[in-house]
């Protein structure tokens, strides 16, 4: 228990210590959301809003795991997936930012390689989980 309160502890630090350098830098990179005018007035408030931000909470949950984590199978698993959805992520915001395509990975494509991501892990955790 002690370990998984100094991982979120450490965790927060670490995205707290980044937050204040990567997002101006994000900013400067012009990698900032575009809002549509048809949508919800207070939305705008939110053009210009860096994406990319999980790399901050990728970094901070790689560090964290690395001074407190215990590389258990069940972590590895974890771990993982969690780069995959990562990469998903960044596929779709390089996409939407670098390429200007207004839906970069619909949400059936999304919903496909989650599946791919799901299945992987079944085909490959199954088989060791008995």
């Amino acid at each position: 228990m002690l370990s998984l309160l100094g991982m979120l502890a450490t965790s927060f630090i670490i995205c707290v210590a980044i937050g204040p350098f990567l997002i101006p830098f994000l900013h400067r990179l012009k990698f900032g959301q575009s809002i549509r005018e048809c949508g919800p007035a207070n939305h705008l408030k939110k053009s210009g809003t860096p994406t990319m931000g999980g790399i901050m909470m990728l970094v901070a949950i790689a560090l964290s795991l690395a001074i407190w984590g215990d590389m258990t199978p069940t972590v590895i698993i974890a771990v993982v997936l969690t780069l995959g959805h990562a990469v998903i992520g960044f596929v779709d915001d390089y996409m939407f930012i670098m390429l200007r395509c207004m839906a970069a990975i619909r949400v059936c494509g999304c919903q496909v390689l989650t599946s791919v991501l799901i299945w992987a892990w079944v085909i490959m955790y199954w088989p060791f989980s008995f």
